[in-house]
């Protein structure tokens, strides 16, 4: 895997976990042991909680898997 993807999915892992417990469990096990197995482990972050997601100093990539974990997973479909 790219290396540049696996830092993005090291990001978008700091920022589940930042996540409430209740969103957390909507996102899929699969997807999350996949972010898991396939995340970087040499590049810390620092999110800052009440800041937006477009504001935050994250890669383009991390920004795009966010928007498909809330399309996805988070997003109410009524």
């Amino acid at each position: 895997m790219n290396v540049n993807y696996k830092k993005a999915l090291n990001e978008v892992s700091q920022i589940i976990n930042l996540m409430s417990e209740e969103d957390q469990k909507r996102i899929s096990t699969s997807f999350m042991n996949f972010i898991e197995k396939n995340k970087s482990t040499f590049n810390d972050i620092d999110i800052i909680p009440n800041k937006k997601l477009e504001d935050q100093n994250i890669s383009e990539e991390a920004k795009a898997i966010i928007y498909l974990i809330v399309h996805n997973f988070l997003k109410n479909n009524d």
